[in-house]
């Protein structure tokens, strides 16, 4: 039976947390001899084996990326076998996973790495045919995608003391009825990284900033009509305290609307 890789007791692939210790392990047992190896590791990555040649070793997942590893078992007898697995991090702006250096089909027996790397050129391509778009983090609960209006309250660093660390912009909530909100540009809420239309307080979220947005929650919009900022912090069609235009109905469906959206400064 040939040998078989756990990343913390698990069948790899398998996601990490940044700056987590993997336990590495094997699942079969009994072999004579273990030669574990970091056979590639993310770029500025530091990460080493502890204990290579013990049954048990571990590794720490200090960035983003894939870490790919080999497991040598009973080296120089006729039972020795050689196989490899990845564990990730991934990334903290949209989710991806950055395919190894070396890697087959660790990740997908039929397909390889082939899914990881169409997602980041599927990103890649929707940038360039729509760049109205921005990441950030969210200090508040109950956004909405599609619908809840952003402002820049300020910056965040974000993988502090790790390999990429970086700034963000962060986003708190715009209100029509509040003035010291409105001295920027506005954004409407896309997704949040990982929750998806409903993210929570300090997630990476993605913000629109001009652009379609598409299927926005408003029903019985009339096409060409003006879109505002309401005092509650999401997008209507009636203007707030504070009459801000942010767009203009373009696409009408049965309960929804699609809007191009505009949060520049001097807005429609």
């Amino acid at each position: 039976m040939p040998a078989a890789i756990r990343v913390n007791a698990l069948a790899p692939p398998r996601a990490v947390a940044v700056g987590s210790t993997v336990n590495l392990s094997e699942a079969v047992g009994g072999w004579v001899s273990y030669d574990w190896a970091l056979l590639d590791r993310p770029e500025g990555s530091a990460a080493a084996i502890t204990g290579p040649t013990t049954p048990t070793p571990t590794v720490v997942a200090d960035t983003e990326g894939t870490y790919l590893i080999s497991l040598t078992v009973d080296a120089g007898l006729t039972t020795v076998n050689r196989t490899t697995a990845i564990f990730y991090v991934a990334r903290l702006l949209d989710g991806r996973r950055d395919p190894a250096a070396g890697e087959t089909i660790e990740d997908n027996p039929g397909r390889g790495w082939a899914e990881s790397a169409n997602q980041i050129l599927d990103d890649v391509a929707d940038l360039r045919k729509d760049a109205g778009r921005m990441a950030g983090i969210i200090n508040f609960n109950g956004a909405s995608a599609d619908f809840t209006m952003l402002y820049v309250a300020g910056t965040q660093v974000i993988k502090a003391g790790l390999p990429g660390e970086s700034m963000l912009p962060v986003f708190a909530k715009a209100l029509a009825n509040n003035a010291a909100t409105l001295k920027g540009n506005l954004y409407i809420l896309e997704r949040g990284v990982v929750n998806g239309a409903s993210p929570v307080a300090g997630e990476v979220i993605w913000a629109r900033v001009h652009g379609i947005s598409y299927s926005v929650p408003l029903t019985l919009a009339p096409l060409a009509a003006p879109i505002y900022l309401t005092d509650t912090g999401g997008v209507g069609l009636t203007a707030g305290t504070i009459s801000k235009q942010v767009g203009q109905v373009v696409g009408v469906r049965l309960n929804e609307c699609d809007i191009e959206f505009d949060g520049h400064r001097q807005g429609f």
